[in-house]
């Protein structure tokens, strides 16, 4: 369907209104907007811009919220003894 220029994708999601998606790597999340009638697929091929992300062990999820002010990151808990869930407020 299409090929990335990096690797190492955990996780994703798509915005509640559908026009913005986030892919998430171990060390990055990059988010696409996704243009009127376009395809997922379609909107991944669109250029993506790099989003503020604090690194987290082993962090392999991301989500919008639902009102779309934002988006959380959740790291596995592996061999620490805390999880933490973390909120980017949009700017």
């Amino acid at each position: 369907m299409a090929a990335l220029t990096y690797t190492g994708v955990v996780s994703a999601t798509l915005s509640p209104n559908g026009k913005e998606i986030i892919l998430k790597t171990y060390i990055g999340l990059q988010q696409y907007t996704r243009g009127a009638n376009q395809t997922i697929a379609e909107a991944l091929k669109n250029k993506y811009v790099a989003l503020p992300y604090k690194m987290e062990p082993q962090g392999e999820a991301v989500c919008f919220a639902a009102n779309n002010t934002g988006y959380f990151t959740l790291s596995e808990k592996g061999f620490g003894s805390v999880v933490n869930l973390y909120f980017y407020r949009k700017k």
